[in-house]
């Protein structure tokens, strides 16, 4: 069996050891593709408003930098003032900005997931119930120490012994 970069078992497409079937990396991709294509408009919007923001954050230290330059120099009061004010507007434009990325990333995520919700449980209901109903193969922890305080049972199924 040939194992990823992280030790576990690599995807096939095929039903590991009888189970469900486990999706590959590429067709994990492909769906990612294919959700960003059918959501093209909010997720626009939502990484554009992101921009928007980072743009928007990036002016604040600008114009502190220009008024720093301002106040070292000779210049007026007034002057001091409008530089102040703009950062003022700055940091307002990047709150809200923040605030309504978030918004728009939060109702596109929703829909998406309701999307993948729908589809999984209507690839679950198709499948044959003897197949969605199997449990999966119980996991074992190694034996603890012997010092240890836990609860002797390790496995809620026997487990085979090496």
């Amino acid at each position: 069996m040939s194992t990823d970069t992280a030790g576990a078992p690599a995807a096939t497409g095929a039903a590991p050891a009888g189970g469900l079937p486990v999706a590959t990396t590429a067709q994990v991709r492909a769906r990612a593709r294919a959700l960003a294509r059918r959501h093209r408009g909010p997720f626009a919007l939502a990484v554009g408003l992101h921009a928007a923001a980072a743009l928007a954050g990036l002016a604040g230290p600008a114009l502190l930098g220009l008024l720093v330059n301002e106040v070292t120099g000779a210049t007026t009061a007034g002057n001091v003032d409008r530089i102040a004010l703009a950062v003022l507007a700055a940091l307002v434009a990047q709150v809200v900005l923040v605030r309504v990325a978030r918004l728009a990333s939060y109702v596109l995520g929703e829909r998406v997931l309701a999307e993948l919700r729908e589809e999984f449980l209507d690839g679950v209901l198709a499948l044959p119930s003897a197949r969605s109903r199997r449990p999966a193969p119980a996991t074992c922890w190694p034996a603890p120490p012997a010092t240890s305080r836990t609860s002797p049972r390790w496995c809620a199924s026997p487990c085979p012994r090496p």
